[in-house]
């Protein structure tokens, strides 16, 4: 925080867990899927991604291997491993690059799990999908 009288730091990061729920059911995200959601992360403000998804499979497991309960696993029994490294370069550089500017607002969202949970049913069990009905007129 700021000195007396003088405005408060901004952080120089803000981040968000990313790939997590991307086309499931496993392995079926491509490169440009998760170029894309990082992109949509990066236009909200984000700039620092928390990826996830590199679950340990020993060679006992075989192919596919033991995969993560989320979509886009990222280890080296998904076929687009050989990608990854070009996809981590652009996502570093774009994160870099936002983090050197100043944030214009400061925001907060809350979003109304609990009601996006009541509207449950069979076929029906996706929080991003319910949350479409919860956002009231747009």
């Amino acid at each position: 925080m700021g000195g007396f009288g003088e405005p408060p730091l901004r952080p120089s990061v803000t981040s968000s867990e990313n790939l997590t729920w991307l086309h499931s059911p496993v392995f079926r995200a491509t490169p440009l899927d998760m170029k894309a959601e990082a992109d949509l992360h990066f236009l909200q403000g984000v700039n620092q991604l928390i990826g996830h998804g590199f679950p340990y499979s020993p060679k006992e497991a075989g192919e596919p291997g033991w995969h993560f309960y989320a979509a886009a696993v990222l280890n080296d029994h998904n076929p687009w491993w050989l990608v990854m490294p070009d996809i981590t370069t652009y996502l570093q550089r774009v994160s870099f690059m936002l983090r050197q500017g100043q944030p214009a607002n400061d925001v907060a969202l809350y979003l109304p799990t609990d009601d996006a949970y009541a509207g449950f049913a069979l076929g029906r069990d996706s929080v991003n999908q319910a949350w479409t009905g919860c956002w009231g007129p747009t």
